[in-house]
């Protein structure tokens, strides 16, 4: 798969220098990635006499609030949403993917027409926005926004570098998965040199497991299949079983990884029930086992080794479907 580009540096800075009130989003379920993204641009806005906004669909994992001093990141209020919506000059959609995952953000930014620039490491799938920063060769959206920041000639402060470190670290898995380059490490290594310290970057992220995550985690393990001579290994995770746990469908955040990493494992999904007839799959690969044409079969999509997809079926009906897929493209796969 070869990477995409599109840098519409000046065009984006035309944009920053004429208007003054932003809008910054990101996709519904936001990951460290997008919140971490989110909260460096807004420093660096702020730091210009902007006046931006983080507002998303979804409420901000607990494991990146110390990115935080004074709430910065916003759910969105549908109530106050219109009067505030239509004032804004242009909205930054940070790490998206796919644009129907911005939901009610989404749909507001279009009802207000609101110009839009796409800052993203995902494949482009469409165009929706006016202006694009975007490399799907990047490690993280962090990585872009470092390079926008950059090339704006901006001054990066400790506030703006724990962002981007820990926006990088986490769609990184900590600097491990196949997507680390050597731009990766020396970006990393700028950012420590602006004074941000990995070991508590870490540990706010990994470091701070709540107790029902622990014991959603035994009863999931306790339940994988394995399929395809063991390359596939997959997992249901019912709502039943979140109740018994006292967890939510946030626990889960990497259970996807872990279990790719059993030996022998080439593909893992972790198939999430929502409700009767919504279902989420979160797949992971590694080696030649393309996850992204993984998803795409259930309608969703993402990256070569990490993508995932909503599918509106219960997860029975899901389940045959998924194995069909997984045996297909296995088989195209071993062919090749």
């Amino acid at each position: 798969m070869t990477n995409e580009a599109i840098r519409d540096l000046e065009a984006i800075k035309g944009v920053i220098e004429k208007g003054r009130h932003f809008l910054i989003t990101t996709h519904v379920n936001p990951d460290g990635d997008g919140i971490g993204s989110e909260i460096a641009l807004y420093h660096y806005l702020k730091s210009i006499g902007k006046k931006p906004s983080i507002v998303n669909c979804s409420s901000m994992p607990e494991n990146f609030r110390y990115l935080t001093t004074n709430q910065e990141v916003q759910e969105l209020n549908e109530d106050d949403s219109t009067a505030v919506f239509k004032d804004y000059d242009a909205a930054f959609v940070l790490d998206i993917g796919n644009y129907a995952r911005l939901k009610e953000v989404g749909q507001l930014i279009e009802f207000h027409k609101v110009p839009t620039i796409c800052i993203d490491h995902h494949p482009k799938e469409d165009d929706k926005f006016d202006h694009y920063f975007l490399d799907s060769g990047a490690s993280a959206t962090g990585e872009l926004i470092y390079d926008l920041l950059t090339g704006l000639d901006a001054e990066l402060t400790l506030t703006v570098a724990n962002a981007i470190y820990s926006a990088i670290m986490a769609d990184t898995g900590s600097f491990r998965f196949s997507n680390t380059t050597e731009k990766t490490h020396r970006i990393a290594a700028e950012m420590l040199k602006l004074g941000v310290n990995p070991e508590s970057v870490w540990g706010y992220i990994y470091g701070d497991l709540p107790p029902e995550r622990v014991s959603l985690q035994v009863e999931v393990l306790s339940k994988i299949q394995y399929d395809l001579d063991g390359k596939l290994a997959w997992v249901i995770v019912s709502k039943k079983m979140l109740e018994r746990a006292g967890a939510t469908s946030k626990n889960l955040e990497g259970f996807a990884d872990y279990i790719r990493n059993i030996r022998g494992v080439k593909a893992s999904v972790v198939i999430l029930e929502l409700g009767d007839d919504l279902t989420k799959l979160s797949f992971r690969s590694k080696g030649d086992f393309d996850s992204n044409l993984f998803a795409k079969q259930l309608g969703g999509g993402g990256h070569k080794y990490a993508s995932g997809a909503r599918v509106t079926r219960g997860y029975k009906e899901v389940v045959p479907e998924m194995l069909k897929a997984a045996k297909e493209i296995m088989s195209s796969t071993s062919k090749n």
